[in-house]
């Protein structure tokens, strides 16, 4: 008997993508991974003694004596944020731990909930961006540059997107903070936030405004964690 401790990096925690789940039967057999490897020509360039497991196109059996805990996973990050929050003096709620879809589409989502919610708000998951200059940053630092975007001086929120592991794309920041007090700071220095988005350089642009989130690696990941923080 054995006993797996999983700390969970995917939506809806699920235990036979996590870590490649090297203790945790999937729904794949011998005879599907036999069907790719024909697919793409590769039956013989396999070694022999893989080639001869494969091709008994046997059922395979896992350990049923494994047990399988989730020690720690957005929702409990969530939580946690929650409970600290409220020790703060914060109003505050969790509105999903699923968060997904294109960072353009989720920005546009949560600059209507932070606008319509009368508490302060939590969101996890794991949003996607399409990269489309050679800028530097990730989908946290540009997620929050679109909600930046969007703002206007009658909007009296802090948006905060950062991934749990403390990296977000190619930079060395976590994501990013943001106001409109940043977004006339910006003006003030004569930056276009849409010639960024352009470019795929949030990092950038939060660079020169001198507001760059550096946590460094935390060591763990369990997605990213999004906050929306009104006044108390």
């Amino acid at each position: 008997k054995g006993v797996v401790l999983v700390i969970s990096d995917v939506i809806g925690d699920d235990l036979s993508t996590i870590g490649s789940a090297p203790f945790y039967p999937d729904n794949s057999s011998f005879e599907d991974a036999y069907m790719i490897l024909k697919k793409y020509d590769l039956l013989q360039k396999v070694p022999t003694c893989v080639k001869e497991v494969i091709e008994k196109k046997e059922k395979l059996e896992f350990n049923k004596n494994i047990e399988h805990i989730i020690i720690a996973n957005n929702k409990k990050a969530l939580k946690a944020a929650q409970t600290k929050a409220k020790k703060l003096g914060y109003e505050i709620k969790i509105v999903t731990d699923s968060l997904e879809g294109e960072v353009q589409e989720v920005s546009r989502f949560l600059f209507q909930k932070a606008r319509e919610s009368k508490t302060s708000l939590l969101f996890g998951g794991e949003t996607t961006v399409e990269v489309k200059g050679g800028g530097k940053g990730g989908r946290n630092q540009e997620l929050a540059l679109r909600v930046l975007e969007k703002m206007t001086k009658e909007d009296k929120f802090v948006f905060l997107s950062a991934g749990s592991d403390g990296i977000d794309g190619n930079s060395d920041a976590a994501g990013a903070i943001v106001d409109y007090k940043l977004k006339e700071k910006a003006k003030r220095l004569g930056l276009d936030i849409r010639t960024f988005l352009k470019n795929s350089d949030s990092y950038t642009f939060f660079k020169e405004c001198g507001e760059v989130f550096k946590t460094s690696s935390t060591g763990t990941n369990v997605m990213d964690i999004g906050i929306i923080l009104k006044e108390r």
